[in-house]
């Protein structure tokens, strides 16, 4: 049985709009023609698929059935016609992103490297910042960001989980200075802490279900995990950064991960974008490379 889409899409728009009227000016085509079309649908299936004994148009029992299952196939065809129109043109402009320091650090060379294999003619604005951030009132197309999130109005997308901050400190430093088997341990170690956070003397851990802060005296403070970390690496102290900028350090045994017992749930990071109707190329194009690029469950190379 051959089947003519454009009679399809004829019966479609009758039902949809309870008249052939209304039906033909919607396709923009004489009502005659719009007629023949639902006739010529009804004798390739053989079947009635509209009652014309009434002054209303109304389906039969068959004829529900056979809108029921035909006008979603209709709008997949249409979308997938929408979006082949769409691989075929070339996407341009500008895309402005934001995503966290830390995570930019690792990561943020290899997404836009894969992203302009995508979509060689946009040009890609970024900005790394922990801020919190306004897409739309930035001017901002997209936002990777970790935790809680509070607009609702955007779309989000999950792209993994992580431990957010592990407590690490060189082999060296903890033969030096012993191993800190409790939290409350951590305040005759030289701690070093990063500025400009929250609770900036306070390291959060969760002690008996419960999360509790314990008070920490610094030795160093740096406004840069990246560096809190080199300061690690040469047994300065204790340190507790983002898991993914040194699981490659503590897998290859340079950094060694302390109280675990201890540490925090995991966290789940998002990309966030506006919702404007069907998602742009541009924009799902960097979905792609970011979901090819960014894997936080494995070791992140530094």
């Amino acid at each position: 049985m051959k089947i003519d889409l454009n009679c399809v899409s004829a019966f479609v728009h009758v039902a949809h709009m309870g008249s052939y009227r209304e039906a033909a000016k919607a396709m923009r085509i004489p009502v005659s023609t719009l007629s023949n079309r639902v006739s010529r649908l009804e004798e390739s299936l053989g079947t009635s698929l509209l009652d014309r004994n009434t002054r209303v148009v109304r389906l039969t029992d068959i004829g529900q059935e056979y809108l029921t299952n035909a006008a979603p196939a209709l709008e997949a065809l249409d979308s997938a016609a929408h979006i082949a129109n769409e691989q075929s043109v070339e996407p341009t402009g500008q895309l402005r992103i934001t995503l966290p320091n830390e995570l930019g650090q690792l990561y943020l060379a290899r997404i836009i490297e894969r992203y302009r294999q995508l979509c060689p003619e946009v040009s890609v604005d970024c900005e790394l910042s922990n801020r919190r951030i306004r897409l739309q009132q930035e001017g901002l197309d997209i936002a990777i960001r970790a935790g809680k999130l509070e607009d609702s109005s955007l779309i989000c997308k999950p792209i993994g989980s992580a431990q957010q901050l592990l407590t690490c400190a060189s082999p060296k430093y903890l033969a030096t200075y012993g191993i800190p088997v409790a939290p409350t341990d951590l305040k005759s170690q030289a701690c070093l802490m990063m500025t400009g956070a929250q609770t900036p003397s306070r390291w959060d851990y969760l002690i008996d279900d419960r999360v509790e802060a314990i008070e920490i005296d610094s030795a160093i403070r740096v406004n840069h995990y990246g560096i809190l970390r080199e300061l690690a690496l040469v047994h300065q102290g204790i340190i507790r950064v983002p898991s993914f900028l040194v699981n490659s350090d503590i897998n290859a045994g340079t950094l060694t991960q302390l109280l675990t017992d201890y540490s925090l749930p995991s966290t789940r990071f998002h990309v966030l974008f506006r919702q404007s109707g069907r998602l742009s190329p541009k924009i799902r194009r960097f979905l792609q490379a970011v979901e090819e690029c960014l894997d936080l469950t494995s070791t992140a190379p530094v």
